[in-house]
């Protein structure tokens, strides 16, 4: 499903140390990535959904949740849900 492309993309840029802080409904900055990780997320995400995202894209979807509903309004693919556990 796209929530868990989505969630994968960032737990890639999040890497093993920062993991642990990945929620669906948590900001990204929250998660504590920065602007540089942002800049990493937007080419995995470009890359994952073969797009190109603005350069504003994360301060209107600010969480997995946000960038997954976008990317399903995008393809009108319903996502079957969040399948992603790390606890």
């Amino acid at each position: 499903p796209l929530a868990d492309q989505v969630a994968s993309c960032i737990l890639h840029v999040l890497g093993a140390k920062r993991a642990m802080a990945f929620e669906p409904d948590t900001p990204l900055m929250d998660m504590g990535l920065d602007s540089m990780d942002l800049l990493a997320l937007n080419d995995q995400l470009g890359r994952q959904f073969r797009t190109t995202l603005e350069p504003a894209f994360f301060f209107n979807y600010s969480t997995a949740r946000q960038i997954t509903a976008y990317f399903e309004d995008q393809t009108s693919a319903p996502s079957s849900g969040w399948s992603v556990s790390l606890r």
